[in-house]
């Protein structure tokens, strides 16, 4: 980018701004900023309009982190993850791994059987009530991941605790 000065003006009235020692409204904030945007945008669109892919790619990954997290506790599969995103089945695998470092399947099953522990450990919940809170749709497959999580049964886990 060359030397500008419009943009040394506009600095220059930013710092007219701050000296004043008021503060300075949201409003005027706001409109300074649409202010120096819409000059940058008119002056050097090809500059400006250069990073907006980062930025969707950065809305897209907040997006499938809020889907992700919102239905952590429901019984999804990862195809439905996949659709509630708007991409394919490969395309959210590889986001999320970018993500969260590790493929979904593990992420996911880490996040309920903690989810489990603590309910468990801190809310002295039935076991038999727990499975249900934490996206599983029976016992039995709820108590297979958990003792293959933390070596013990929810109810021996449980029981430890409460007898520590």
């Amino acid at each position: 980018m060359v030397k500008d000065d419009f943009v040394y003006h506009y600095i220059d009235s930013l710092k007219l701004m701050l000296k004043n020692q008021r503060p300075v409204s949201e409003a005027m904030k706001l409109l300074k900023f649409e202010e120096l945007m819409l000059y940058l945008l008119e002056k050097y669109p090809q500059i400006i309009l250069s990073f907006q892919p980062e930025r969707k790619t950065n809305f897209d990954d907040i997006a499938l982190k809020k889907i992700v997290e919102i239905n952590l506790m429901n019984n999804l599969t990862l195809e439905e993850l996949a659709f509630l995103c708007n991409t394919s089945l490969s395309t959210f695998k590889r986001r999320f791994m970018k993500l969260y470092g590790m493929p979904p399947n593990k992420w996911i099953l880490q996040r309920r059987m903690e989810k489990a522990a603590h309910l468990l450990k801190n809310y002295h919940i039935r076991t038999s009530e727990v499975f249900y809170q934490v996206g599983y749709e029976n016992h039995s497959s709820f108590s297979q991941s958990f003792k293959h999580t933390f070596g013990k049964t929810p109810k021996e886990y449980q029981t430890q605790l409460l007898n520590a």
